[in-house]
């Protein structure tokens, strides 16, 4: 929890570092988004194969299949990691054209040149989170949370050289690059480089053993690693194609009254801009194209929205991460009566925290966006109101992010595969389409969607778990 605290902050911030460039960028980093989470989970499907193995083997007490495990998983990571960089390189153009309208063309442009630098980060990225999920198997989390919590500082220390120019700000000159949004993929892949090295450097502290002995992956634990990992890519792969298919319906929603106050904002920006840049500057924002169509700016919205949305799944994630760990070990102990209770402590907790955080975040989303993105008003306020849809309804998706994790932990990753297919394309998509389009609601018929989709898949996956099916997973 304590480190997706700090993911929360260095997102929040990034958004507040991007806010400030050209609208455009903010539509291309949120258009992104759709790349980075396929690519990310794909990561997080080995990852939990890596957890699920290695946890099934420390409970078990077998530490010759501990490390084969661990080792098994690191050699599948770097060929999973090379390959995910050349398919970024070869989508990229590709995605940014299909989920940005084809007037966006400066949006496009950015998209396409942050996701080519942001390929560099897969090999590193990949092996952190397998090596992360080894040890989070064996219980250490604190591990991660060090490593990572590094990571991010270097990433928001690097976000402030590599975006802006040099600047002056309260009397002190601060050096900068002036790469925008360019800047914001660099300082991500030289930050994950710096932490997957620490990583390598720290392995041989660990009961893993040194993450630098690799081996060839050999046949059958290839077979026994995909087994458990490939349902989870492709609910991965679904739940990042209905993101997609989410962002291609708001690509077509527009509004007349949005224009016109998107234009306003877009001239004014440029003002201001023009103005500061002729003056020793005291914030740099980039005198080019700032206009961008009500779509586009719907796209940002929902980038800013989901930033804001973290805060409350936060301890959902933490607390999936540990009812994984403990639900294998659990099995491997064979005491699934035990794996269970654990289970249920841990979805309880999330409810609960994810409730409490709820009410402030709705009650201030209104003042955090408008710092966020505080030169367009209307993106800010769609970012509100899909922040608030998601206020009401945050429980559901908490319960669901741990219930899935358990089972996953427990080498179950079919179920929630279908649990996916049913909420999300079943559900989610459809209703999408009907209260954005048809019924002509746009993007708020678009965040509707979402809310309620994601409380009825927490709903999903807490009647899944209770049949018990999983205690039987064989790993």
């Amino acid at each position: 929890m304590a480190l997706n605290s700090l993911q929360v902050f260095n997102n929040i911030l990034d958004r507040g570092f991007i806010g400030r460039l050209e609208p455009s960028a903010l539509a291309a980093q949120s258009a992104s988004m759709n790349v980075m989470f396929l690519m990310f989970s794909l990561a997080m499907a080995l990852a939990t194969a890596a957890t699920a193995l290695v946890s099934r083997a420390f409970g078990a007490k077998d530490e010759a299949t501990l490390h084969s495990a661990n080792r098994q998983c690191l050699a599948l990571s770097a060929v999973m990691g090379l390959l995910l960089m050349l398919g970024t390189w070869l989508i990229a153009p590709w995605a940014a054209r299909g989920l940005l309208p084809p007037q966006d063309a400066r949006a496009i442009e950015l998209m396409v040149g942050f996701l080519a630098i942001y390929a560099t980060a897969l090999p590193a990225l990949n092996f952190i989170q397998v090596f992360a999920g080894a040890l989070r198997g064996i219980g250490d989390t604190k591990s991660p949370m060090r490593i990572s919590g590094l990571q991010i500082v270097l990433h928001v220390l690097l976000n402030f050289l590599l975006i802006f120019p040099t600047r002056r700000v309260g009397g002190l000159l601060l050096p900068g690059a002036g790469w925008g949004l360019y800047g914001a993929a660099a300082a991500l892949s030289i930050s994950a480089w710096i932490a997957a090295a620490v990583y390598l450097l720290f392995s041989p502290r660990t009961p893993l053993g040194p993450a630098w002995h690799a081996e060839w992956p050999v046949l059958g634990w290839v077979r026994r690693i995909l087994r458990i990992a490939v349902p989870a890519a492709a609910m991965s792969v679904l739940r990042v194609a209905q993101l997609a298919v989410f962002t291609i319906i708001l690509k077509e929603t527009t509004s007349d009254e949005a224009a016109a106050s998107l234009e306003a904002a877009g001239k004014a920006w440029l003002a201001s801009s023009a103005a500061l840049l002729q003056a020793p500057v005291d914030l740099w924002l980039p005198a080019s194209q700032s206009l961008i169509t009500p779509a586009a700016a719907a796209i940002g919205a929902m980038g800013v929205g989901f930033a804001l949305e973290s805060i409350m799944f936060m301890p959902a994630f933490g607390l999936s991460v540990a009812a994984a760990a403990l639900v294998g070990q659990s099995l491997g102990m064979r005491s699934p009566e035990r794996a269970e209770r654990l289970a249920w402590t841990a979805s309880h907790h999330a409810g609960l925290v994810t409730l409490v955080l709820s009410a402030p975040i709705f009650l201030l989303a209104g003042p955090i966006t408008s710092i966020l993105v505080p030169d367009n008003q209307w993106m800010a306020d769609e970012a509100v109101s899909l922040i608030r849809w998601l206020c009401v309804t945050e429980i559901g998706f908490a319960y669901g992010v741990v219930l899935t994790g358990a089972m996953q932990g427990a080498g179950d990753t079919v179920r929630p595969l279908w649990l996916t297919i049913v909420s999300l394309w079943f559900l989610r998509i459809p209703m999408v389409f009907l209260l954005a389009l048809p019924l002509g609601l746009g993007p708020t018929g678009a965040w509707i969607a979402m809310g309620v989709s994601q409380l009825l898949n927490g709903v999903f996956c807490a009647l899944v778990f209770r049949t018990g099916r999983w205690k039987t997973q064989k790993v």
